[in-house]
């Protein structure tokens, strides 16, 4: 799985369209606690790359950064979560490598449904500003000037 630069436009996250042509309602969704994020669209990506691939220094290449930031996102993930997100496997036939946990499954699944519901907030949001934006698309009266005085 190859990391998404433009995820939110691939996976609906950020925008939703409106009524108004061209208009939408963006936004951006990430969970932090006292100013630290803690779970985000790259953070996923990169347990989602973990889980598909069992390395994360293929998961690391795979998103083009550095393992190093990999390695530290993913400790960073694991010092704040009740139970580590990912573990590591110990060597043997195959070799060592790492995996996503029970707990990193249930972050990713938890993020995706917030998501949804963040989308479905942006879609509503969005319908109701195509109220007052719709009619002065087309070049009518009023578009981008202050409302005439009256005399």
């Amino acid at each position: 799985m190859a990391y998404h630069r433009n995820r939110k436009h691939a996976a609906g996250d950020g925008a939703a369209p409106c009524a108004a042509p061209g208009l939408r309602l963006a936004g951006r969704l990430w969970i932090e606690c006292d100013g630290e994020t803690l779970l985000s669209w790259k953070r996923i990506d990169l347990l989602e790359c973990i889980r598909d691939n069992g390395s994360i220094s293929v998961a690391a290449r795979s998103m083009g950064i550095g393992y190093r930031n990999a390695w530290e996102l993913v400790e960073d993930m694991n010092q704040h979560s009740r139970a580590p997100l990912v573990e590591r496997v110990v060597g043997g036939k195959g070799g060592g490598g790492t995996r996503l946990t029970a707990a990193g499954e249930d972050a990713i699944a938890r993020f995706h449904a917030v998501i949804a519901q963040f989308n479905a907030f942006l879609e509503a949001g969005g319908a109701s500003f195509s109220e007052i934006f719709v009619a002065n698309v087309d070049g009518g009266e009023g578009r981008g000037h202050a409302p005439k005085k009256e005399e």
